[in-house]
């Protein structure tokens, strides 16, 4: 069957459906690429809140015992439950392993005494999954 002029002008034509799909494929992209971006600041966020909640927490400890806890990172979950056993710090029970403190990026907050950065003090900081670190002021 043939057919006719007007049939023809009612249909999109291939060129056309290509050209909305490609829009609606850049839309996508941009899209989900906004949305990674929000999601890794959020993170990034949320882990300097925390690392100043630990700070102060590692603060009021050596404010009653006059020292920092020296440690190394291999032993950061003791230290996560030296500070919150003893009531330096509320954190949810969700969010401790036998590691540490859990980060939002799915690790753990990492401590250091004497620091590297900081041999006066302690380091404090995490590491995303792309590799990124997230420190507050390495226990100035």
């Amino acid at each position: 069957m043939a057919m006719n002029a007007q049939q023809r002008n009612n249909a999109f034509s291939l060129v056309e459906l290509l050209a909305v799909l490609l829009i609606v494929g850049l839309l996508a992209g941009a899209t989900i690429s906004l949305s990674r971006y929000a999601s890794r600041k959020a993170a990034e966020s949320a882990a300097k809140a925390e690392i100043a909640l630990i700070e102060d927490a590692l603060e009021r400890y050596k404010l009653k015992n006059g020292t920092n806890i020296s440690a190394t990172t291999a032993n950061a979950g003791a230290i996560a439950i030296l500070v919150l056993t003893n009531g330096y710090i509320s954190w949810p029970r969700s969010k401790i392993s036998s590691t540490g403190f859990n980060d939002p990026y799915g690790g753990v907050y990492l401590y250091l005494c004497p620091g590297s950065r900081n041999p006066n003090s302690y380091d404090l900081w995490t590491v995303s999954a792309d590799g990124r670190t997230t420190n507050s002021n390495f226990g100035q």
